[in-house]
């Protein structure tokens, strides 16, 4: 039982320093910096993340551009596709390009697209356990809205 706890946490840690390290995604940063964002200060907990930093690092999920700094992993991949909401506000970008899989977009990186437009959006990480993530870069056309009165 303990070791699926400690997995689950280890998920956990994983997304919160994926999250740091995407709000600063040009600077690489240490995992005392890390732990800074985090408002982490206990030097056990502060080991825990970079001990997942290094193992991360090691899996392909971040890059170590220098020793003891760490960033996350550009994929630098751009898809075309069109916008297929669903009923809880995030949607589905299906690509033009038939072979590929349809991406996730949370609610909150839909920003003002709505269902039907055509976007570009830009796939920056891709993670072993947990889903792309994905920037809505801009609506490229946009369906008209009809009103009905």
């Amino acid at each position: 039982m303990a070791k699926k706890k400690s997995s689950h946490l280890e998920l956990v840690l994983i997304q919160l320093i994926s999250d740091v390290l995407e709000k600063n995604n040009k600077e690489a940063l240490n995992y005392k910096q890390v732990s800074a964002k985090l408002n982490i200060t206990d030097p056990e907990a502060r080991e825990t993340i970079l001990e997942v930093l290094k193992e991360q690092s090691r899996k392909g999920v971040f890059l170590e551009p220098e020793k003891g700094k760490f960033r996350l992993k550009d994929l630098k991949t751009f898809v075309i596709g069109k916008v297929d909401m669903t009923a809880d506000g995030s949607a589905f970008v299906v690509p033009e390009d038939e072979f590929e899989k349809d991406i996730f977009v949370s609610a909150r990186k839909l920003h003002n697209a709505l269902n039907g437009d055509t976007v570009k959006v830009y796939i920056y990480a891709k993670k072993v356990a947990v889903k792309t993530k994905v920037k809505l870069l801009k609506s490229l056309h946009v369906q008209k809205l009809i009103s009905l009165e």
